[in-house]
């Protein structure tokens, strides 16, 4: 008998073992599946929250952001987790029937980008990530390459229209009886029959009523229908100061983005040959690179420098076209007069060269501003206005010849968008984006550095074990010990 019941004691200690393990197993598998669980429901939980885009910013601009409007993201979470993960039952007063039962306890962001950030970085790769998409890296180099050429011959002719002031002090100083000795120095000079011989010639005048006219009315003339509208800049992104996202993940960006930057602009805001309706401003592009508050203010501003940048780039033309320099050097020998120092008569043939170069300016900017393009350089067949017509030209509205491969307003708009840097350009742009979106109904206190582009959250779950775990006992009877599953999960717009 007592061998029997040693026996049987043996037998009940295996198979309660056998159960022991079988029950570990079983809680084992369980938490593996619980860990399934928590990731899935991370990885909602952070998309769920994404996926609140503020939709006129994406409908306007293409551009995905989360707008918490100073929320607290965790709550959110957490009513978001009990609306759709909830899974607690209570089925003839047992609540803990359901084996993959997971609760939220805490969801703790421990970073977020805003998309104000890095001083324009974020809101560069931002837009960098969309654009890449949709421009070929080799595109994206031609249009950086033909952009720096451009900006060369700017920077290498900047002080071009100098050179009419400078002819026109010559000939005030003639005119006054003085001349340029051959040191350098100057001495008054008796006029003779032979000084008295110059030239009445209005070319300088033309110039300079041309350019005191303003510099709208010569190109587009009087009757030209610009847009009035305009926006209040005291409070916008560029003026005020911006919240900062904490932990923040600034990207390194290469030249690349920043193309992308500038390319993006120009296919999704609005400008003077393309005009944006229901936005804030009409000439998106042009206060993008001028940041005055109105749109006619913006668009002189731009037009002035397309007239400077020409203006360099035609006067480098001429500076090469001998029989164009010879036609200069006679007509500046007859104004200045055949006795006039040949120094002076230099100077007068340089001004009246930077003077055609300004009149085939205007008729270049005419030609670009009705859509047309124009080659970056000159050549014999190309160039429209003649010397003698100077201001004929200047005071009607011909156009310059254009051509089929060469660069539009929107090229040079580029290129002025390109000078401007990071910086300038994002938050500009968040300008415009911003006064449009707060111009929607319900979004009157939209904020761009309201705007999260990138976020870092820990989720930490609770469950009670099933099969195999521990458990209290106290005054209110038995309890369970809770165990905890921690995810990270991290969702970005622009990676």
């Amino acid at each position: 008998m007592r061998r029997r019941g040693s026996i049987t004691i043996f037998a009940s200690m295996v198979i309660m073992l056998v159960i022991n393990f079988l029950f570990a197993l079983l809680e084992a598998s369980r938490y593996t599946e619980l860990n399934k669980l928590a990731e899935m429901r991370s990885s909602s939980d952070i998309e769920s929250v994404f996926s609140q885009y503020c939709v006129p910013l994406y409908e306007e601009y293409g551009l995905l952001g989360y707008d918490c409007q100073g929320s607290s993201i965790e709550g959110y979470l957490a009513s978001l987790t009990a609306d759709n993960f909830c899974v607690e039952r209570d089925y003839l007063g047992m609540k803990h029937l359901n084996l993959l039962r997971l609760d939220l306890e805490t969801a703790d962001v421990q970073g977020y980008t805003l998309i104000t950030d890095g001083n324009g970085m974020v809101y560069e790769a931002a837009v960098a990530s969309y654009m890449k998409e949709n421009i070929a890296y080799g595109t994206a180099k031609a249009i950086y390459d033909t952009y720096i050429d451009s900006v060369d011959i700017g920077e290498a002719n900047k002080d071009v229209g100098e050179n009419v002031d400078n002819a026109m002090a010559e000939l005030e100083k003639l005119e006054a009886g003085e001349d340029d000795d051959s040191s350098g120095g100057v001495e008054t000079i008796k006029k003779t029959d032979e000084s008295e011989d110059a030239v009445a010639d209005d070319t300088f005048a033309s110039v300079q009523k041309s350019k005191a006219s303003g510099v709208l009315t010569v190109v587009l003339g009087k009757e030209a229908e610009v847009s009035g509208s305009l926006i209040d800049l005291s409070n916008s992104v560029s003026n005020r100061e911006l919240k900062e996202g904490a932990n923040k993940q600034i990207p390194e960006n290469d030249w690349f983005d920043y193309v992308c930057l500038e390319q993006y602009i120009l296919k999704n805001m609005g400008n003077y040959i393309s005009p944006k309706e229901g936005r804030a401003l009409q000439y998106e592009v042009e206060y993008i690179i001028a940041g005055k508050s109105s749109d006619s203010d913006n668009l002189k501003a731009v037009v002035n420098e397309l007239l400077l940048a020409r203006e360099a780039a035609n006067f480098m033309y001429l500076q090469s076209d001998v029989k164009k320099k010879e036609e200069a050097l006679v007509l500046a020998t007859a104004i200045a007069g055949a006795s006039a120092n040949p120094v002076v008569v230099d100077v007068v043939k340089q001004g009246l060269l930077a003077g055609w170069a300004y009149c085939e300016s205007v008729l270049d900017v005419r030609t670009l501003l009705s859509g047309e393009k124009i080659p970056l350089i000159k050549t014999t067949a190309t160039w429209t206005s003649e010397l003698s017509e100077i201001a004929t030209l200047l005071s009607g509205s011909e156009k310059a010849k254009t051509v089929s491969n060469g660069m539009s307003y929107q090229d040079y708009v580029g290129t002025l968008l390109l000078i401007k840097g990071v910086e300038i350009m994002s938050y500009r742009a968040m300008d415009i984006q911003e006064a449009t979106v707060q111009s929607k109904d319900g979004y009157s206190d939209f904020r761009m550095d309201n705007v999260i582009s990138s976020m870092d959250i820990a989720f930490n779950y609770e469950f009670v074990p099933v099969f195999y775990g521990n458990y209290k006992y106290g005054l209110d009877g038995r309890s369970f010990d809770w165990c905890e599953i921690t995810k990270q999960a991290k969702y970005s717009y622009f990676e």
